[in-house]
């Protein structure tokens, strides 16, 4: 076990902390971040880095992703291998860690996951919920996210830190308060006179263990005006240089740095000025994804079957990660069966949902997600959600024929649609069923 921090906002515009416990992962020593958060056995192998110094979490990652299972076996997506009896045998047990053979569990099974005294089955779970972690142990985003941000900008002076900590957090407090003082707050005037031009949020990347976030000395003042004005987000590599193709780049601290596309209304959600940033970033990690690559593959390994070759891209990524809801490719290609070659997919398919009436294959993540992949016309029903339904509708019921009534959904039989009351009145049917007793 080891000390992690429970965030307390006090009065002043500060953060104290309360210690409690987390597990952490020792076994790889490196730089996680600041003391005292740690790395998490969840977050080895999670397509990211997540070392602030090294690479080492994701370095032989690339054999689980290219790993293949036996006929009789299912893959997991993380790429482990389970008996394909156990997919869809319980939904409050999952054989595979990312939960990846059950339906995606609901937003009130999920809650069991939202403490800070966790079950062994929520350790011995991975969750994809946040990109700082893929513990399932909510609360650690949380405090990733505040110890983070704890690190100062060794540029800056330490009465810049405070004062631009100052500011933002009491937007977030009392903003009545800070709209009437905002024009004459002693820590603007402190930020225009000694802060530099561009500073870090924070000394370690927030994304994909290289992706900065970096602000001006001119953006403490559009809080006044209620919007943030985009942040700069500054890498050292090239992975991104397509997604702001079109936008004016700049370099700072030997790192090329865009302004992200839009300004985000300020929509006040925690009394934290990191929680509220939180649902901005999320938003670049989703978009920027596709570019990342943390596994760089070799040209001879792009060109084997069990790969896909992103279009226009020299990324390459595992069919096993074809249409699962995830954008892995930059322009998207993996989500669309359209674009993918038929021999790359066709093996991956048997491993995939079937919607039978709608004939078209999904994921099995995109099953029972609360989003209708599969709608049936015109009874504006869902193969892929509810499943029950689903079961009942597609397999005939001795005590449902001829009862005047049609569960069963159309069956094509020597071009002709077939029912459950298809041609009842050629026969008969007296039985238990179709009869009133009387009572």
């Amino acid at each position: 076990m080891y000390p992690l921090v429970e965030p307390a906002l006090k009065s002043d515009g500060f953060t104290r902390v309360s210690v409690i416990n987390f597990t952490c992962y020792t076994h790889l020593q490196c730089n996680r971040g600041p003391s005292p958060t740690c790395l998490d056995w969840s977050e080895i192998c999670n397509g990211q880095i997540d070392y602030v110094d090294s690479e080492i979490d994701e370095e032989h990652c690339w054999q689980l992703e290219l790993n293949e299972c036996n006929d009789d076996e299912y893959r997991c997506t993380n790429g482990q291998c389970i008996q394909r009896s156990f997919v869809r045998d319980d939904t409050r047990t999952s054989e595979c860690t990312d939960g990846s053979d059950e339906v995606r569990i609901n937003v009130e099974q999920q809650n069991k996951f939202r403490t800070l005294s966790p079950s062994f089955e929520v350790k011995d779970s991975t969750c994809s919920f946040s990109f700082l972690t893929n513990s399932c142990i909510e609360t650690r985003k949380d405090l990733l996210l505040e110890a983070i941000d704890s690190i100062k900008d060794s540029s800056i002076s330490e009465e810049c830190w405070v004062a631009c900590r100052r500011v933002m957090n009491a937007y977030f407090q009392d903003k009545i308060l800070w709209l009437m003082i905002c024009h004459n707050n002693p820590h603007i005037e402190i930020i225009n006179k000694i802060c530099p031009d561009m500073f870090y949020i924070s000394h370690v990347p927030f994304l994909f263990g290289h992706i900065y976030l970096v602000h001006t000395r001119d953006d403490s003042k559009i809080f006044a005006n209620e919007y943030f004005q985009p942040l700069y987000l500054c890498y050292t590599n090239s992975h991104y240089d397509e997604f702001f193709f079109h936008q004016p780049k700049i370099f700072f601290d030997n790192k090329t740095c865009f302004r992200s596309k839009v300004a985000m209304t300020i929509m006040i959600t925690a009394i934290t000025w990191q929680l509220n940033y939180y649902p901005l970033v999320f938003g670049f990690y989703k978009q920027l994804k596709g570019y990342n690559s943390v596994i760089n593959y070799a040209p001879e390994m792009c060109n084997r079957s069990n790969m896909y070759q992103c279009m226009n891209s020299r990324k390459c990524i595992p069919v096993n990660r074809l249409m699962d809801t995830v954008n892995d490719c930059p322009q998207r290609d993996d989500a669309n069966m359209a674009f993918i070659n038929t021999a790359a997919l066709t093996k991956q398919l048997k491993s995939y949902f079937k919607c039978e009436i709608s004939n078209k294959y999904i994921h099995q993540s995109s099953v029972a997600d609360r989003k209708c992949n599969c709608e049936v016309h015109p009874f504006k029903w869902c193969e892929d959600e509810s499943l029950d339904i689903t079961y009942a509708r597609k397999n005939i019921s001795f005590q449902t024929i001829c009862d005047g009534f049609t569960e069963l959904f159309p069956i094509m039989i020597e071009k002709r649609n077939e029912m459950d009351e298809t041609e009842c009145e050629l026969w008969s049917c007296n039985n238990i069923y179709t009869r009133c007793d009387g009572l």
